[in-house]
């Protein structure tokens, strides 16, 4: 029995250390509760979820939700006594998060992926740096989320375009790397109404957040120093607010309420030729039964402005365990499952962005997602959203607006006043209240 056992024991060590997972079933009878966020990647985990559910022998009840609402239905789910093991958690919210996860170092040890596997050196070490908050790393990263700059390219490399192009501007079409070219391209392209050159970003939400932050960056603008005091120049942002304006100029009709859904929709359509987006969003563009572009796409930075640079906002989602989980053996065996290598092979296909740098460089896989090079190449230039548990707070004021400015409420001189009226006061009372 014992000489049996260790033969037994070789087998397993060599069945994990070949494929990286156990054949038994540690978790049989249990279910796990998880929240997420609804888009291709999540889509591609709950296609998959068999496959863990085999090895593990547990039960994974995925819930996916609008990605707008993720932080808000952690928040409300915690204070209530928390019904989830495990959770996704954008990275500008993990500050304000935290307090109810615990840190990446203290998840329970398992045998269902290998421990060589979920080395963080694996991993874009600007994703790691996204789930850090006070020196401790709050979650896995499995989203590599960066706004990319992506373009068609079928106009940029069309011979006709290109003498065009250079006849009216002097040089030649090319990937914009600054923000005038960036111009050039988007009314170059703009031929109502079958074409136009700038795809915008305007419902007020985290997306409008996001364009202004993008804009902002370009334009060589910083909100808050590491103390929270506000720096923002507000010359130069009012600078970058005009220069969303006059891209506006470039955007199909009706494109001052869009959301993604709107915007993506005209790039699939074929109506647009240049576009910032995360890279969620492209496996669609791929699928001919909902997209006329397909194989037509590249990527590029996003360009810099005179005093900028180039400003590919990371949004890098992670798994965070709470403490109010009863099953953190489980949740941490899914979630290294889900953030692994060997089943991020499996998942890619379906539609899943990874954050680790061995899936994001594998020869097969980029060569059915050629944009994973993009990915890598945005996330070395990556800029991030403020970090400080008041987040929430700033995003609304910078969405409220720089929304404000694109309807027209406000000229981009009016709004930026008001934004830094608003974002000195907020900053004053948080001082205050942590100084209590």
């Amino acid at each position: 029995m014992r000489l049996f056992n260790t033969v037994l024991a070789g087998i397993l060590a060599t069945f994990i250390g070949s494929t990286g997972f156990a054949v038994t079933k540690p978790f049989e009878g249990q279910t796990l509760k998880v929240l997420s966020f609804r888009d291709n990647h999540a889509d591609a985990v709950k296609k998959s979820l068999a496959q863990f559910e085999k090895i593990s022998g547990a039960k994974v009840k995925l819930d996916l939700i609008a990605m707008s609402t993720v932080a808000t239905k952690t928040m409300t789910d915690q204070m209530a006594g928390g019904s989830y093991d495990l959770y996704t958690v954008d990275e500008p919210f993990i500050p304000q998060l935290s307090p109810f996860f615990i840190p990446l170092e203290q998840w329970p040890k398992n045998n269902l992926v290998a421990a060589k596997e979920m080395d963080l050196s694996h991993y874009l070490p600007a994703a790691v740096n996204g789930t850090k908050y006070q020196g401790k790393v709050w979650g896995l990263p499995v989203n590599s989320n960066v706004y990319m700059y992506i373009y068609r390219s079928d106009l940029f490399e069309n011979p006709k375009e290109q003498a065009a192009f250079k006849k009216q501007f002097g040089y030649n079409l090319k990937v914009p790397t600054t923000v005038k070219e960036f111009k050039d391209v988007a009314g170059f392209f703009t031929r109502p109404p079958k074409m136009y050159g700038f795809a915008p970003f305007t419902k007020k939400s985290e997306g409008t957040t996001v364009e202004a932050i993008w804009a902002l960056s370009t334009h060589g603008v910083q909100i808050f120093d590491d103390n929270l005091n506000v720096v923002m120049d507000q010359k130069k942002a009012a600078e970058a607010f005009q220069f969303y304006i006059d891209m506006m100029k470039f955007a199909p009709r009706g494109a001052k309420s869009w959301h993604h859904s709107e915007r993506m929709a005209a790039y699939r359509k074929g109506k647009i030729a240049q576009i910032m987006t995360w890279p969620g969003f492209l496996k669609g563009l791929e699928n001919p039964r909902k997209s006329r572009v397909v194989g037509l796409s590249k990527w590029g930075v996003p360009p810099a402005g005179e005093n900028g640079q180039a400003a590919p906002v990371a949004g890098t989602w992670a798994l965070a365990i709470p403490k109010s989980s009863q099953k953190k053996d489980l949740a941490a065996a899914f979630a290294q499952w889900w953030g692994s290598y060997t089943f991020g092979r499996t998942l890619v296909p379906s539609g899943m962005n990874p954050a680790r740098r061995d899936l994001l460089s594998d020869k097969d896989l980029v060569k059915e997602n050629p944009w994973f090079a993009g990915i890598t190449a945005n996330f070395e230039k990556a800029v991030v959203r403020p970090r400080f548990p008041e987040y929430r707070k700033v995003s609304d004021k910078i969405s409220i607006h720089f929304t404000n400015c694109i309807v027209g409420k406000d000229s981009p001189q009016e709004a930026v006043k008001k934004l830094h009226k608003d974002l000195v006061a907020l900053s004053m009372s948080i001082k205050a209240k942590r100084a209590n």
